[in-house]
């Protein structure tokens, strides 16, 4: 499955309205980009930014579940909340 197949829609700035800063899943999730994405120039250029900074941010949050888990105090109630749905799934 493409990062892209459940992206709903992205956040952008509310100053810079070409800077996008989330990407929002079809289930209303949403997850910050590690670093912000400008929206300018060939469309095809800052979607592939837009898809390598996704993949980026998604790994990190994945990363950050995986240390969670193997946390001593790790609590399954606590993680469904704090992650997203698509990391809990794996």
């Amino acid at each position: 499955m493409s990062v892209f197949d459940n992206t709903k829609s992205v956040t952008f700035d509310e100053k810079v309205y070409d800077k996008i800063l989330h990407i929002n899943s079809q289930e209303g999730e949403t997850i910050a980009l590690d670093r912000p994405v400008l929206a300018e120039g060939n469309v095809e250029s800052w979607l592939a930014s837009l898809l390598a900074m996704t993949r980026r941010s998604v790994h990190g949050v994945i990363r950050s579940a995986a240390i969670t888990i193997q946390d001593d105090a790790f609590k399954l109630l606590e993680f469904e909340n704090m992650f997203p749905a698509q990391v809990r799934a794996h």
